[in-house]
């Protein structure tokens, strides 16, 4: 996982992807590959394969993915008190408490923002 993590971070996206498959196929039962299931899941939403191995666009995405949650992180810290509640309540307090900014770390809040818009859609929906 830290090597595919690597690969993202220094934007070999090929090479990330076949991290994660391999993790995947050697390891399907482990804690990471839940992670990258999870993962894959909240990337797929909405598109018809939501299963199959990770793609280097896939892996593109994710190291975004990860660049905005550090950057989200960051901002936390310097944010008003109004703000930080208001991050809280989309990502879970839980995710500012953590100062890993790998693909675990996205896990939670990803799974998070996608009861959040969920619930925003439904909502939504009611008012039409």
């Amino acid at each position: 996982m830290s090597q595919a993590e690597s690969a993202l971070r220094t934007d070999q996206f090929a090479q990330a992807a076949d991290l994660l498959n391999q993790l995947v196929s050697e390891c399907p039962t482990s804690h990471q590959a839940q992670t990258v299931y999870d993962l894959r899941a909240f990337l797929r939403e909405g598109e018809q394969t939501q299963s199959g191995p990770l793609t280097a666009s896939d892996a593109l995405r994710l190291g975004s993915l990860m660049d905005a949650l550090a950057n989200i992180k960051n901002g936390y810290r310097t944010a008003t008190p109004k703000k930080r509640r208001a991050l809280e309540v989309i990502f879970g307090a839980g995710t500012f408490q953590d100062t890993d900014n790998g693909l675990d770390s996205l896990s939670s809040p990803s799974a998070k923002l996608r009861h959040v818009i969920d619930k925003a859609q439904k909502e939504e929906a009611l008012f039409k």
